[in-house]
């Protein structure tokens, strides 16, 4: 067989898997071993735990193979011209670029992509029929997630979202819409009218307060799984009052929801007021039984001791607390019999232990917590948090912001026991200096994702080589450093780190698409 009718099989049958390891045998049999090596180890990456002892050295084989790094040779295989590519089990399985490039490609260029996820960024204005000529693309049929970004106007995302067969299998969208003009379609218009009978996850972002929301999902076919709906405004008036979600809760999707989230944000600069809010309404009072499929759960912090004093969380698996909250004591809820089942946690309200009680870490434990995120917290509480027995089990921990930026928080880090750890997020260092303690501590043996958010100053290869070199983080194969709010990835390998080629996303999974949640 022909390399391209190799390729053209699996774009035709992306889940096969069998089908990517014959390519990739045949690959070992041209001389080109690296490749298929690449595409056997993401493969079985792909089919693995992130809990098996074999996933951190079997992911870090994979960072360092050289595909991020070094420059894409083969169009269509290792890189799409003017666009960034995610890969998964081997090849390429994500796309992000703007449409006006896009339409400028031809179907014959994608026909051995197995694309299954694709983002478009509206940059330009284009003509109505380019619109529409996009619903002919072949390669739509592959898609498993479609996201428009850039404020598509409902006009121009009509052809794809209310006439295009080729998006039937499309089980995720999501869209950021602006506000509408006088005379345009409105997406309320589109509800009614919406062809996309797989859809199971739907996510919009409006930059004012929306009644039109409403109409749109309840325009989906199918009851859907994942709703996340939000908006921002810089200044609370008339028209950005937080919107009534109350329409939801009698929806046919509420009790068909695994995950809801609900967002506003309002910021008033010159008041100097800031407040962030999620609102469920008084649905999930109702959605806890037994009966409800909710897993996973965003309440405002005032809500906690009513959300404790229900003895049954049905099957909520992950909880989140994300207002600005300040003075809130966690501690109850890390001593709730109900909470023990919780698989994620994210705080990010402000943490207060200044009253000398037991912290964070002291009386029983979640046992089987695997993810926790804690957004403000003085120096003082890191030590209370990094002492509890979850910390054992946990794969990924974010910790956000601290008072002051005291050495002696990363010293207690260095001390913590967490050898399950795959991903740690620090956004309270300012300086890859900070992280010296690290370098000699054997607490993180499985750690594979450094996340450095707010960084201060640029970051060179060199100042990374420490940590491509400590002896106790052996698996340590990809560091993020925010610049200006852009990510740059390095990848670690043989004490030295190199920085990801512009046009690759190095994350498994549709992090890259907004999803933060993705454990990598």
């Amino acid at each position: 067989m022909q390399e391209s009718a190799f390729l053209a099989e699996i774009a035709e049958r992306p889940q096969d898997d069998g089908a990517r390891l014959i390519y990739a045998d045949w690959l070992a049999e041209h001389g080109q071993e690296e490749r298929a090596g690449f595409i056997r180890d993401q493969v079985e990456l792909a089919r693995m735990p992130v809990g098996d002892a074999r996933y951190p050295a079997l992911l870090a084989r994979v960072r360092r193979s050289g595909m991020f790094t070094r420059r894409g040779e083969r169009p269509w295989v290792d890189h799409v011209p003017k666009g960034a590519v995610m890969f998964r089990r081997g090849l390429i399985a994500g796309v992000e670029m703007s449409v006006k490039d896009y339409a400028a490609q031809s179907a014959d260029d994608w026909r051995c992509v197995p694309v299954e996820q694709l983002s478009l960024e509206r940059r330009h204005e284009l003509r109505a029929r380019d619109f529409s000529a996009l619903c002919e693309r072949p390669e739509l049929a592959r898609l498993r997630l479609l996201a428009l970004g850039g404020y598509w106007s409902a006009r121009e995302m009509r052809p794809l979202l209310t006439g295009c067969e080729r998006l039937a299998g499309l089980r995720d969208l999501r869209l950021t819409v602006p506000q509408e003009a006088g005379g345009e379609v409105t997406l309320a218009s589109l509800g009614p009218r919406l062809a996309l009978p797989g859809l199971r996850s739907l996510r919009l972002h409006q930059e004012l307060s929306t009644s039109a929301w409403a109409p749109f999902v309840e325009g989906c076919r199918a009851p859907l799984e994942r709703l996340h709906l939000s908006f921002y405004a810089e200044s609370i008036e008339e028209d950005t009052r937080p919107p009534d979600w109350s329409w939801l809760d009698k929806s046919v999707h509420w009790l068909n929801l695994r995950y809801a989230g609900l967002w506003y944000h309002l910021n008033t600069i010159d008041a100097g007021h800031h407040d962030r809010t999620s609102y469920h309404g008084q649905g999930w009072r109702t959605a806890l039984p037994r009966a409800s499929r909710l897993e996973d759960l965003t309440v405002h912090p005032v809500d906690l001791s009513e959300l404790l004093s229900r003895p049954d969380w049905g099957r909520l698996r992950t909880l989140r607390m994300t207002s600005d909250y300040e003075g809130l004591d966690f501690r109850p809820l890390f001593t709730a019999a109900q909470a023990r089942q919780l698989h994620s946690l994210v705080l990010d309200s402000w943490y207060d232990n200044e009253d000398g009680q037991p912290g964070l870490g002291e009386g029983p434990t979640l046992p089987n917590l695997r993810r926790l995120r804690v957004g403000h917290m003085p120096d003082d509480g890191w030590g209370d948090l990094l002492s509890g027995d979850y910390c054992r089990s946990l794969h990924r921990l974010d910790l956000g912001f601290t008072y002051s930026h005291d050495p002696k928080t990363l010293r207690q880090l260095a001390n913590a026991s967490l050898p399950e750890l795959r991903c740690l997020s620090l956004g309270a260092t300012a300086s890859v200096a900070d992280l010296a303690p690290l370098l000699e501590s054997n607490a993180m043996p499985n750690l594979c994702t450094l996340l450095l958010p707010w960084v201060h100053g640029e970051v060179t290869a060199k100042d990374l080589r420490p940590l491509a070199r400590a002896k106790g983080l052996p698996h340590l194969s990809l560091v993020c450093v925010m610049r200006n709010f852009q990510p740059q990835w390095w990848v670690l390998a043989d004490g030295k780190a190199t920085k990801v080629r512009k046009d690759v996303r190095p994350l498994d999974g549709d992090w890259w698409l907004g999803d933060e949640e993705v454990l990598c």
